[in-house]
């Protein structure tokens, strides 16, 4: 319950999305009920372990303001071979990815503003949860992906500096923690692992390796998100 009431606080006093944000309005207005003890939200701020002043420092640490502010690890566990097949893949796949790293590429998303294809966006919003549609006022947000990100991984649109980093993990194609364990033939095996080749159409809204990549990120995040309702 303590947990709870330090999240619901911190959303409600400091969090990221507009005050016109349909949840953030019916929050307040619930949060403003007045208690048979008399308690207020002046109270509760009071009541955080370490004082108002903890809670501030609290809030203002775990509040994301730019990649900077992230809590991640960005970590690279393939061999030589695939390393040199990740550099010849980027080389191959025009300007956005020449002379890049993987962890560019994970930056490069994570900072982008907006639905990486917004036509494709809106013909599959309506598959996306309540929550997450609600979300969707802040999307021109500079930091809109961080928080989905973080919403998508932890359960909170804020940085938890009290537990450990994210992880991004780059690994081989037949690691066993990344292929499915069902996974068994041969055959089936190699058809999952074949990475093929793709053409894209410049006046498509796919029109790149890049822009397919941080769309299919994107859609993978607000996917992965919970029953949490704020981002």
């Amino acid at each position: 319950h303590r947990k709870l009431a330090w999240e619901m606080l911190h959303n409600a006093v400091v969090g990221p999305i507009d005050v016109e944000n349909a949840y953030f309005t019916a929050f307040i207005k619930g949060f403003l009920l007045p208690c048979s003890t008399g308690v207020d939200l002046v109270d509760i701020v009071r009541s955080f372990f370490g004082g108002a002043e903890e809670f501030v420092r609290t809030a203002e640490i775990s509040t994301i303001r730019g990649f900077d502010s992230l809590n991640i690890r960005i970590v690279v566990s393939i061999g030589n071979q695939s390393l040199d097949e990740l550099a010849d893949a980027f080389s191959n796949a025009g300007p956005n990815f020449a002379g890049r790293i993987f962890q560019d590429i994970v930056k490069d998303f994570l900072i982008g503003i907006g639905a990486p294809c917004p036509e494709l966006f809106a013909g599959i919003v309506d598959r996306l949860s309540p929550e997450v549609k609600a979300s969707l006022t802040g999307l021109q947000s500079p930091t809109f992906r961080m928080r989905l990100m973080c919403w998508a991984a932890t359960g909170a649109t804020r940085v938890l500096r009290d537990s450990n980093p994210m992880q991004i993990i780059l690994v081989e194609d037949d690691d066993s923690l990344y292929l499915p364990e069902d996974l068994n033939s041969p055959g089936l095996r190699e058809a999952y692992l074949s990475s093929g080749s793709y053409t894209y159409d410049p006046n498509t809204e796919v029109k790149d390796a890049q822009i397919a990549i941080h769309h299919w990120l994107f859609m993978q995040m607000l996917d992965s998100i919970g029953t949490y309702n704020m981002l």
